[in-house]
């Protein structure tokens, strides 16, 4: 049997990044933050999640078809534009 092949831990946060900045394209971005909590496996189905903590700063997970926690993350913007 073949081993099951892991997901490279930057292309995950680059998920997490993209998928803040298709909900929110006119934003600008000061800082992302991530940090990688389980594996996150080849054809496994992961979805991402995200939540605004206060008017600048969003949380942002990630999380297989089991609510495994793959990677978490946090992206702060520039609130004032």
């Amino acid at each position: 049997p073949q081993a099951e092949r892991l997901v490279h831990g930057p292309l995950t946060a680059l998920m997490l990044l993209e998928t803040f900045t298709f909900h929110h394209p006119g934003l600008e971005l000061n800082a992302f933050e991530y940090r990688a909590i389980n594996p996150v496996f080849v054809n496994q189905a992961s979805t991402i999640h995200g939540s605004w903590t206060n008017k600048d700063t969003v949380r942002l997970w990630a999380i297989d078809d089991e609510g495994i926690v793959g990677m978490t993350g946090e992206v702060t913007v520039n609130a004032n534009k």
